[in-house]
């Protein structure tokens, strides 16, 4: 068929289409059929795929092509993911080998994996090679959470031990040199100094919590019976010297005394606290 042949045979299929009641066999068996002409790469047109997921749409609407759709997609960074594998593969002499790989998601094509496959020998090392570039796997093969991995990397990437063209995929820089006797790499993780310092404070936080409360019972103790405001100022003279306190930290405090019954309020007295 010419272009302008195939695109008037594929309007009448989808005239016809219209008139199908039962839409959802019709895209199991389409899919199924798809999925071959993608995975064979025996496509007549890759514009006339897309041109009939197009017409599908119309009818049936985004949900009903999704999958379609990603298979397509797949396809696509497949070939773009082996032509960059490739050429990074040049550098290596043992790589001289046609190599080319699809990556599928399994839940949007109708085929069957099986576990039992033995990869050739053939191509078990330029496999493999492909299979640990990425971000994913580091962060598989090492369980380091993707924060502190990517500021890792970060380090030797910057040291040039580490080469980064693109995004999320690293390789180890087999012509790297150093004028100096040493490359310093063990330099301070950001997350970690922020994951230190949020607990040090947060230390701090509930010391100062006991300091505070300490004070208000020794206080209590001593005065017996305060109001609010005097007992707050007088808090805040004994504390200032450590640190300075925040008034809600006072009232919270108050607040929390009052429910363990350390102190209790004066009848007809809101503000005013007597020592239990």
């Amino acid at each position: 068929m010419t272009k302008s042949d195939l695109g008037v045979a594929l309007n009448y299929v989808v005239a016809l289409f219209k008139y199908i009641e039962d839409k959802d066999v019709f895209q199991t068996f389409y899919a199924v059929a798809f999925s071959k002409r993608l995975f064979l790469d025996v496509s007549t047109s890759t514009e006339s795929e897309a041109s009939m997921i197009s017409k599908l749409k119309e009818v049936c609407g985004l949900k009903y092509i999704n999958k379609l759709q990603r298979m397509f997609t797949d396809i696509s960074l497949s070939k773009d993911l082996t032509d960059e594998f490739n050429e990074r593969m040049q550098i290596y002499d043992d790589m001289n080998i046609n190599f080319s790989i699809m990556v599928l998601g399994t839940n949007f094509w109708p085929l069957s994996a099986t576990s039992s496959f033995i990869i050739p020998p053939e191509i078990f090392r330029p496999y493999d090679r492909f299979s640990k570039l990425s971000l994913d796997e580091l962060m598989t093969a090492t369980g380091i959470s993707k924060d502190i991995l990517l500021q890792v990397l970060a380090l030797l990437v910057t040291a040039k031990i580490l080469l980064n063209e693109d995004v999320g995929q690293y390789n180890l820089n087999l012509n790297f040199k150093s004028k100096k006797l040493r490359v310093l790499l063990n330099q301070p993780i950001e997350t970690e100094v922020k994951a230190e310092s949020s607990e040090l404070l947060k230390i701090v936080e509930e010391d100062r919590q006991y300091v505070i409360q300490a004070i208000i019972v020794r206080i209590m103790k001593e005065r017996k019976q305060m109001g609010i405001q005097p007992l707050i100022k007088e808090v805040v003279s004994h504390i200032s010297k450590q640190f300075a306190p925040k008034i809600p930290d006072i009232k919270k405090v108050i607040n929390t005394l009052l429910e363990d019954e350390y102190i209790e309020r004066i009848d007809g007295a809101t503000d005013t606290f007597a020592y239990v």
